[in-house]
């Protein structure tokens, strides 16, 4: 990454991040299927037909976009907005039985955000984004996907 700070990490630290807001770079380890998968989130400050250029905490990252990558935005919603049948994001415990334990309490306050696939055309100076794919030879990130956050 260019001007990136890249750190291994799991999925359960990109969750807390994603959901702290924080401006990191982490990485998944690789599966034997699968390169490892870097993220890079902040604004966008540059975009060009083939990429854009995302600050960081840590410095500028260069992401790449290719006919593959997917856009994405969030948009706030309300509580009474999620219905029966809403996929929702929560961690989990592992219970001493191999089961799995969500408790899922929601404070006043808490962001609440739903995803809706949009165009590249909502890439815009000065948005907040979260992008996710691989690194390049040359440093820089290969996305994947790219998710707006609400706002701006």
């Amino acid at each position: 990454m260019t001007g990136g700070r890249r750190r291994r990490g799991s999925a359960g630290i990109w969750l807390l991040v994603l959901l702290a807001g924080g401006q990191l770079i982490r990485t998944v380890p690789p599966t034997a299927a699968a390169p490892a998968t870097v993220f890079a989130e902040g604004t966008i400050t540059a975009i060009s037909p083939d990429g854009l250029v995302v600050a960081t905490s840590s410095g500028s990252t260069q992401v790449k976009l290719t006919p593959q990558t997917r856009v994405s935005r969030r948009i706030a919603v309300t509580l009474d907005a999620i219905t029966a049948g809403d996929y929702i994001g929560a961690s989990s415990r592992r219970e001493a039985d191999g089961s799995l334990t969500a408790r899922i309490n929601v404070p006043p306050g808490t962001e609440i955000t739903r995803y809706f696939v949009t165009t590249r055309a909502d890439l815009r100076v000065g948005r907040r984004v979260l992008a996710l794919g691989t690194a390049g030879a040359d440093g820089s990130l290969i996305a994947r996907s790219i998710q707006i956050a609400p706002g701006r």
